[in-house]
């Protein structure tokens, strides 16, 4: 057969009558690493066609992908870089929780607790001391024993009459007109140490008590304690059966035994003994 290229691979027929359809396209062997292009024969093309094949495209196609771990590379990366957000928003979510939290606790408001100051009584001239008391304290301590001052290391008292010139004594509602400034000489039953006006007449008091009837009707006292201490035996407030005779004295006060609580009248003596 002439006029036919590659004739050796021309097909022959086998039986009378039938016709083989040659297989168009192009036929490729690779028997080792080159490749060898084979041009089958076409009826219908009008000229030859030839594929040419890049040996190193070839090669490429051929040989298997590199894996990592089992999968290909571009997907192992893939995996590696989505671990990687994954992970650095988790310690960013952390951290930044982390420090809103300490900011919050800086910024909380602080509690302050009062320290309430409770007071000792020393004297009626003195200064009063004062101590903390932690008010989260559970157990209570006991009460200080008090230890009045020596009357003759005390300079002066309040002896001064009170806004009201009507004086209470302790509950047996004994009532006393305070005369400021004054003395009362004379009549004097019994002299005593007192802090204040007010234990003076509770004295009064005490003794008209005790004695079941009217002896002790007036007092005075007087302010400047160590000198009456030194000067007067010890005694500062005198307690009187007789107070009608009056003596200004600036240091001085006295109080006169009420006839009832709106002392418009004093008691005028003491009850016969």
């Amino acid at each position: 057969m002439t006029g036919t290229p590659h004739s050796g691979h021309q097909p022959e027929p086998h039986d009378a009558g039938l016709e083989l359809k040659p297989q168009e396209g192009l036929e490729v062997r690779h028997p080792h690493s080159n490749l060898e292009v084979y041009q089958v024969y076409n009826p219908h093309q009008t000229s030859e066609q030839w594929a040419h094949w890049n040996e190193e495209a070839a090669y490429k196609e051929a040989v298997p992908q590199k894996k990592i771990f089992g999968l290909p590379r571009h997907t192992f990366w893939l995996i590696v870089v989505l671990a990687v957000v994954v992970i650095t928003g988790a310690v960013g979510g952390g951290v930044g929780g982390s420090v809103a939290v300490q900011k919050a606790k800086s910024q909380s408001p602080v509690k302050t607790i009062e320290v309430v100051e409770a007071q000792t009584y020393s004297s009626p001239n003195s200064t009063p001391s004062t101590s903390p008391i932690s008010p989260s304290s559970t157990t209570t301590a006991a009460p200080a024993t008090y230890t009045p001052p020596s009357p003759s290391s005390l300079a002066r008292v309040d002896a001064a009459c009170p806004a009201s010139p009507i004086l209470i004594a302790y509950g047996t509602k004994a009532y006393f007109n305070c005369l400021k400034s004054t003395d009362l000489p004379g009549g004097d039953l019994v002299g005593m140490t007192a802090y204040s006006i007010q234990q003076c007449i509770d004295a009064c008091t005490t003794m008209n008590v005790r004695s079941q009837k009217i002896v002790c009707i007036a007092i005075s006292v007087g302010a400047e304690l160590s000198l009456q201490y030194t000067k007067d035996t010890g005694a500062n407030c005198w307690l009187k059966g007789n107070g009608s005779t009056t003596d200004t004295k600036e240091t001085w006060s006295s109080a006169r035994l009420c006839v009832d609580a709106d002392c418009k009248e004093v008691v005028g003596s003491a009850d016969p003994k």
